[in-house]
């Protein structure tokens, strides 16, 4: 339980991160931190527990952003479902894999909110079309292993941390 309040807080980071900082970078596409942690959580987590969180994080996007409600929500709930299958089917620590899964996740994910922009009607949406989705899903991927290498960090010195303190008998007095 600890660790889902760990990756909620990280996941509000990223997207105050992502909708402040990174808009001060010139361009049109951004990098999309919170689908990041929801592939990471697909990799290391159940998909019960990464479900709900990927539902949050996506929630939380889904307010931000003023767009239709649920699009968030429902593209990184199918991405982390779709994480969890290839996770338990290959071998993901290599940094090449890791760009090549993000980067197709991101698209993956960029599709997802072109169709249902284009099933809701309102298809022009300043800045969203297939060619911004790629430049977004190759920066995506670029950045991908240097954020999964700091969430495999700080993930082991938690577990270490939560192992000493439940292990004390004495839990998080």
């Amino acid at each position: 339980m600890k660790d889902f309040f760990f990756f909620l807080l990280c996941g509000i980071f990223s997207l105050v991160l992502q909708t402040t900082v990174f808009y001060l970078i010139p361009g049109t596409f951004h990098v999309d931190l919170i689908l990041i942690i929801v592939v990471y959580l697909g990799f290391t987590r159940d998909v019960a527990w990464g479900g709900v969180l990927a539902f949050c994080l996506g929630y939380m996007m889904d307010i931000g952003s003023g767009g239709i409600p649920g699009t968030f929500s429902f593209s990184k709930f199918i991405v982390l479902l779709i994480t969890a299958t290839v996770a338990k089917r290959f071998f993901t620590k290599h940094p090449m894999f890791i760009f090549f899964l993000v980067f197709l996740f991101s698209l993956m994910d960029g599709l997802i909110m072109l169709g249902i922009l284009r099933i809701q009607g309102t298809w022009r949406v300043e800045g969203l079309d297939v060619g911004n989705v790629l430049l977004q899903a190759a920066a995506t991927g670029l950045i991908a292993p240097f954020v999964f290498a700091l969430l495999r960090r700080v993930d082991a010195t938690m577990a270490k941390f939560l192992s000493k303190k439940t292990t004390e008998g004495r839990g998080w007095y």
